[in-house]
């Protein structure tokens, strides 16, 4: 663990936090939303995976 891998994981908690109030507004607007697959879903997902991967990098010795 060291300071990069740290700064790393805290963009992704960020970018996560912020795909999840995209993927809570646009289902508040479209109540149709979980039905049809949405780019707002695609993005909450690759950046959880993101987030994974650098919690994983972080881990390392």
């Amino acid at each position: 663990m060291n300071a990069d891998s740290i700064a790393k994981c805290k963009r992704e908690v960020l970018r996560v936090q912020a795909a999840i109030k995209d993927v809570e507004r646009a289902s508040f607007e479209d109540p149709t939303f979980w039905i049809t697959g949405r780019k707002e879903t695609g993005a909450l997902r690759r950046a959880s995976m993101d987030l994974t991967r650098a919690l994983a990098e972080m881990r390392r010795p």
